[in-house]
């Protein structure tokens, strides 16, 4: 990941001039290799997604594609890249781009988890370059819960991570606090945060129990069609298993309260459609609520 390590790239036209010849010098030299992933903008603040940053990555993500038209290209998002739900209602007109999510366990839970879903839910791919088991000032209570429910959302849905940070940090040099953030002691030996990421990486289990579902190609269907339940674009909090039904496919299962998942459809001629649904439940009583928003779509 070649990250332009900036709260400021889209601040100014010196800025931004800067993040095109940068990349361009990269994509030049390292574009031909398909291990390399451009990262336009770190952190950005409190900066405007639609007005800024959005202009932003279309403008250095298009000097990008005309060098290197395929390698991944991922852009932050407002509020130190933890606004990913915002740039998913208004994606930027990039090929193969995804949307940055920062987040530190003791202190983003589960209202960041939730913009995370509601991201996933508009067809945003995400992919989460900076995290932490602790506090986001690097100190602080390194949080073991947290970073489960973080890890499980991030492996249920296929997205991608880097931890922070593999290096010996001991102290904050101005407050003289235990960098807990750091993987390693000044010895070698791992801190908390360290012990924590060697598990994270050695095994799926016990974060995620079950299959994994495979990731959908969210394409619109045009109607009228059969839609298999693994046809969805995105889902929350479902898991998949093999299905005993003529033809394969799998089952899409585990739903409680809350859970979600989404479809698309293309309707080409107006008219009246009758939508016939198929699902089981050993639990009496229980219902589906179906959310049918209204999107424009040219042909």
């Amino acid at each position: 990941i070649v990250d332009l390590h900036s709260h400021e790239a889209a601040n100014s036209e010196t800025n931004k001039q800067f993040a095109v010849k940068f990349f361009e010098a990269v994509a030049r030299k390292w574009g031909g290799h398909n291990n390399v992933i451009y990262e336009l903008y770190n952190e950005p603040l409190n900066r405007s997604w639609d007005n800024e940053l959005k202009p932003y990555a279309e403008f250095v993500g298009g000097k990008i594609r005309a060098i290197d038209p395929d390698n991944l290209i991922i852009m932050g998002t407002p509020n130190w890249s933890q606004d990913v739900d915002v740039a998913s209602r208004n994606t930027a007109n990039v090929s193969k781009l995804a949307y940055t999510i920062h987040f530190y366990a003791d202190t983003h839970r589960g209202e960041l988890r939730d913009k995370v879903r509601t991201a996933l839910n508009y067809g945003a791919a995400l992919f989460a370059t900076e995290w932490g088991s602790a506090h986001a000032n690097g100190r602080g209570t390194v949080n073991r819960f947290e970073t489960m429910e973080w890890v499980k959302l991030l492996r249920e849905n296929g997205i991608s991570m880097a931890g922070w940070a593999f290096h010996d940090k001991e102290r904050d040099q101005a407050t003289g606090e235990i960098e807990t953030s750091s993987f390693l002691n000044t010895n070698g030996s791992m801190k908390e945060s360290g012990v924590i990421f060697k598990e994270i990486l050695a095994s799926r289990e016990p974060i995620v129990s079950g299959p994994i579902a495979p990731r959908p190609v969210c394409n619109a269907v045009p109607v009228p069609s059969k839609i298999q339940a693994e046809g969805y674009c995105s889902e929350v909090g479902t898991k998949t298993e093999s299905t005993t039904d003529t033809g394969g496919g799998v089952n899409v299962g585990w739903l409680d309260a809350g859970d979600q998942l989404t479809y698309k459809v293309f309707v080409e001629t107006a008219g009246t459609y009758q939508l016939n649904l198929r699902y089981a439940s050993l639990t009496n009583g229980l219902g589906l609520q179906i959310d049918t928003p209204m999107e424009s779509v040219k042909a």
